[in-house]
């Protein structure tokens, strides 16, 4: 993305005790002040990410964490798209999977498509030491199925 634009990447690392982020969208507040001075602001997941909220303004890229690595050390150009696509990957399709896709498609017109494996996931979640962690088998399965 090369133009006259005023972009701006906003990063908030997890794990490190940033005075804002890393907890349940906190850094959404400074997010969107730096995105009201600026063309494009590209965030990561844990800039605004808190559950089900997600409160991005028309100006925000969202960019998974690794690729805006890649971006800022120069190995890929970003794009923007007119829209992302999304596949649900589950274990069994049940009613309340398709109509949570269902909302999505009607009130935001997301292009998602779900897909169920042939092989379960099965995740096993744990903490230790207070740290949360967790395992997750038969995913080699998963990943040539998709």
């Amino acid at each position: 993305m090369r133009d006259k634009a005023m972009n701006v990447v906003f990063i908030v690392p997890t794990g490190i005790g940033a005075e804002i982020g890393g907890h349940s969208g906190d850094a959404t507040p400074a997010a969107k002040l730096v995105a009201s001075v600026c063309d494009k602001l590209f965030i990561h997941p844990n800039v605004v990410n808190a559950s089900d909220i997600n409160e991005m303004t028309e100006n925000m890229v969202y960019v998974e964490g690794s690729i805006l690595d890649r971006f800022l050390i120069g190995e890929i150009g970003l794009e923007e798209t007119k829209g992302n696509r999304i596949l649900l990957v589950v274990n069994e399709i049940l009613p309340e999977i398709v109509n949570a896709v269902s909302a999505a498609r009607a009130t935001i017109g997301a292009d998602i498509r779900i897909l169920k494996l042939g092989t379960p996931l099965v995740m096993t979640a744990y903490m230790m030491g207070g740290t949360a962690s967790g395992v997750i088998r038969n995913l080699r399965e998963a990943i040539e199925q998709i």
